[in-house]
């Protein structure tokens, strides 16, 4: 079965600074409310050096869930 993929942006972003080698975890909730298979992953944009200019986009490995 192919995967549904899920777009979740707006609110669920947030605005945190990490210096090099640190971690952080955000819980996001979700309601799935039909049955399948659904993957979703995150972005993450590193800041360019000095603040200014947008940075590289860093994508973490799919999510797959499945909903009976």
């Amino acid at each position: 079965m192919a995967l549904k993929s899920l777009l979740v942006d707006g609110p669920l972003s947030t605005e945190v600074t990490l210096n090099p080698g640190q971690e952080a975890e955000h819980v996001v909730p979700l309601v799935f409310l039909a049955k399948g298979s659904y993957g979703f992953r995150a972005i993450v944009q590193e800041l360019a050096d000095g603040g200014g200019g947008a940075g590289l986009l860093r994508f973490s490995p799919v999510l797959e869930v499945t909903v009976e």
